[in-house]
């Protein structure tokens, strides 16, 4: 995770819940946002994959119904899911929520980079020989190696 933090992307692959509300929600196409979660690749969308878009419909009790995925599509160029058709009419008007949207960060192709496993081993080996709660020397720094390792890999944040 401090190496995940530390470049701002997901090196695991990571799976999100988004909840939307109704407002603005009732024209079509409706598109709803999905929070930035880490360097998207804007130019391919397989680093991101939708796995269900549901709401809840509006019977006693409600009922999570999924939108079949031919009426939806991951649009990568703006982060957000597009629904062709709308807001079905029988979306619960009683949740504050109703609206779901499930994703999957996919891993990200350092993951696979020999320096940035070199980097996780020294940071392990720091945090294993480091592990007690109380030092009498003083706490230790995370090693500067991992930072120079990391480095080149950081995208650039203007």
């Amino acid at each position: 995770m401090h190496i995940e933090d530390y470049l701002g992307m997901s090196i695991f692959p990571t799976s999100y819940r988004v909840y939307y509300g109704l407002s603005a929600n009732f024209s079509t196409p409706v598109y709803l946002d999905l929070p930035v979660t880490s360097y998207v690749d804007k130019f391919n969308s397989g680093n991101l994959s939708i796995t269900k878009v549901a709401y809840y419909n509006g019977s006693t009790p409600s009922v999570l119904t999924t939108i079949a995925s031919s009426n939806y599509y991951y649009d990568s160029t703006g982060n957000k899911v597009v629904l062709n058709s709308g807001i079905p009419s029988d979306v619960s008007t009683f949740r504050t929520s109703p609206v779901i949207v499930e994703y999957t960060q996919n891993a990200n192709f350092t993951q696979a980079y020999p320096v940035i496993k070199q980097a996780g081993l020294l940071l392990f080996t720091h945090l294993y020989n480091n592990r007690s709660e109380s030092v009498t020397d003083g706490l230790q720094k995370i090693p500067y190696g991992v930072d120079c390792l990391l480095r080149p890999y950081k995208p650039l944040v203007m």
